[in-house]
């Protein structure tokens, strides 16, 4: 019988809530942006200080124990982007960290554009599923969800999750009913392209997370 090991590593309690909340407080954006029909839409924005805060716990402590864990070599990190989604956006679009899926010749496959062999997802808000809740810490909505392993995270203050970032791994973040999203997301890239197989990951979300 196969031991289950889990393609996501999840990391509770990676950074402090009180973190979480400076960084949410750097980057409060009091008008959100929309889209053609006034809809709120997620905006990205880019911390220096949060990055800096951040880098210590990622570059002497989670670059070794992904590095082993995935079997790869460290080279870099793309720059951090820190994540809005205001209350009332929808439709978030799906998102592959490090493909693209095209047409070549009539016939459709995916295809790599980037160096983003691992996607971080750093959780700012809690997430709650009914009211009453606090909109400072708190948020209705905002899961992240992945697709080809019919599953999703639900959004927890210090928590980190990593994945690889390509094409088995399609997220995206679902709706946002209540309160503000505030999530950091960064990439990772090994030396040589990192190639995700299945095999070496047995097992389901079902035992993944036990």
């Amino acid at each position: 019988m196969s031991v289950s090991k889990s393609p996501f590593v999840l990391i509770e309690d990676f950074v402090s809530p009180l973190l979480c909340e400076e960084i949410v407080d750097s980057c409060l954006i009091e008008v959100p942006d929309t889209d053609e029909n006034h809809k709120p839409i997620m905006s990205v924005r880019f911390n220096r200080l949060a990055e800096l805060r951040l880098g210590e716990s990622i570059n002497e402590i989670l670059i070794p124990e992904l590095e082993q864990y995935y079997d790869f070599e460290y080279k870099g990190m793309h720059p951090f982007e820190i994540e809005f989604y205001p209350q009332g956006c929808k439709n978030n679009k799906q998102r592959c960290e490090n493909s693209v899926f095209v047409a070549t010749k009539g016939k459709k496959s995916w295809h790599r554009t980037s160096s983003k062999d691992f996607c971080c997802v750093l959780f700012l808000k809690d997430y709650r599923d009914k009211k009453p809740l606090d909109p400072y810490y708190e948020v209705m909505g905002g899961k992240l969800q992945f697709l080809n392993h019919n599953f999703s995270i639900n959004p927890k203050r210090g928590t980190l999750v990593v994945f690889p970032g390509e094409e088995h791994f399609i997220n995206y973040t679902s709706d946002i009913l209540y309160g503000d999203l505030h999530q950091v997301r960064f990439y990772i890239a090994a030396t040589k392209p990192y190639i995700y197989d299945k095999s070496k990951f047995p097992g389901d979300y079902t035992t993944w997370f036990k």
